[in-house]
Formats: structure tokens, C-alpha cells, sequence
């Protein structure tokens, strides 16, 4: 199956940067999320939405999706 992925931030440096954070990947069908972040080699946390709507590393994907892949955000002042 194929999915749209979009990388953002400093993840964009994952793909070709020919593609410029964005790309279409090939997956075994009923790849999950964790298994498109193993295949990018996403090593960090990140926030992960399919179709616009946040899912967990669990999730099962579909051919078509289309993927959006964030840095997570921490950090602040007490």
C-alpha cells in the first residue's frame, strides 16, 4: 500500500530534499503507524496525524492516508 507522508520541522530531513518533507512511501499492507516511523527511522517522539486526526503508534493504516509527522513539543518554565 501506499501513503502521503508530510514531515515537519526538523524531521523533514528524513526524506530526499528533492521531496522537501513530503513524499509517498510504500508499506506491507497492515503496517501500523509505528511501523512507518521504524521504516523512516524516526528515532525521537513525535506526533503522528493520519487524515487530519491524531493517532496513536498502534494505529493501522490504509492505502491512501495521508500522514503528518511533528517534533513533539516540551520544554516551558515553572
Amino acid at each position: 500500500m501506499r501513503v502521503e507522508v508530510r514531515l515537519h520541522g526538523g524531521l523533514r530531513e528524513l526524506l530526499p530534499v528533492a521531496a522537501r518533507g513530503r513524499g509517498e512511501l510504500e508499506l506491507l499492507t497492515g503496517a501500523a503507524v509505528a511501523d512507518l516511523l521504524a521504516q523512516l527511522g524516526v528515532q525521537r517522539t513525535v506526533v503522528v496525524a493520519c487524515n487530519n486526526e491524531e493517532v496513536p503508534a498502534t494505529h493501522a493504516l490504509q492505502d491512501g492516508d495521508k500522514i503528518a509527522i511533528f517534533s513533539a513539543v516540551s520544554g516551558g518554565h515553572k
